[in-house]
């Protein structure tokens, strides 16, 4: 049920599985398996080794799974990442991300927003921590969201979000209907008075939120 891809041996519970990756490993075949698995719900990312090859063939493997309910994501994939937009697209049973340790560039936001906008199915939690993203990254990523208003647990923290990305999650806040969100974490970031006051409104017409962290 549970995945864990990972360059180093980690202790974990008994329903977990483990991939430890090693060089001259055949990623395509555990994308192969993953694609083809009926019965995996999270899969997650650990670390990877740097420059690790066979990437691009274990995403493609990936983006065929349509099992993967929640996905982890805490290792540097590079340019790979940019490829998951398949996944993120068409797997409908897909209702968690949960990113961060690693640089996401501003192109790997703009895929990701693309894919968020386009998919069908409902995300239940979204958490883009400690990914280095840009108030404009923000900004695109926010403004895909505006269709999720099942969505209840939100998470932005240590970015850079600012102005711009506060106005447009204020928006997408805004524009939901009876929204679901109980969870918003936007600590560490450079929200200033401006970018607050754009949230209010959005704030509160989120009924149900029990959590907020702007700090």
């Amino acid at each position: 049920d549970i995945l864990f891809i990972t360059e180093s041996y980690d202790s974990v519970e008994d329903d977990v599985a483990q991939f430890i990756v090693r060089e001259g490993d055949d990623l395509g075949w555990l994308g192969y398996f993953i694609g083809k698995s009926q019965h995996l719900r999270m899969l997650s990312f650990a670390s990877f080794p740097e420059g690790m090859g066979q990437i691009d063939e274990l995403i493609r493997g990936i983006s065929c799974n349509r099992s993967i309910q929640r996905l982890c994501i805490d290792a540097d994939l590079g340019h790979a990442f940019d490829r998951m937009d398949i996944f993120f697209r068409d797997n409908s049973k897909l209702t968690e991300l949960d990113f961060g340790g690693f640089n996401i560039s501003h192109e790997s936001a703009r895929s990701l927003a693309l894919a968020l906008g386009r998919s069908q199915h409902k995300y239940e939690h979204i958490s883009l921590e400690m990914s280095n993203l840009s108030d404009e990254s923000i900004t695109e990523i926010a403004n895909a969201l505006v269709t999720q208003s099942q969505l209840n647990y939100l998470a932005f923290s240590n970015n850079s979000l600012g102005r711009s990305g506060c106005a447009a999650l204020g928006n997408t806040l805004m524009g939901w209907h009876a929204p679901s969100l109980t969870y918003l974490c936007l600590n560490s970031n450079t929200i200033d008075d401006q970018g607050l006051h754009s949230m209010v409104s959005g704030l509160k017409n989120c009924h149900n939120l029990t959590w907020l962290d702007l700090g």
